[in-house]
């Protein structure tokens, strides 16, 4: 099982996008993606 909010939330990268409010509109969503599938999924 993969918690989508705590990849985004471990990834240094994609925080630091989604927190930057200069970021250019579709960093964000790219960011997120990112860390997204280079999340490791966790056994249940």
């Amino acid at each position: 099982m993969l918690d989508l909010a705590e990849a985004v939330k471990a990834n240094a990268f994609a925080t630091a996008v989604q927190r930057d409010k200069t970021s250019m509109p579709g960093a964000r969503p790219n960011a997120a993606r990112t860390a997204i599938l280079l999340a490791r999924a966790r056994k249940v």
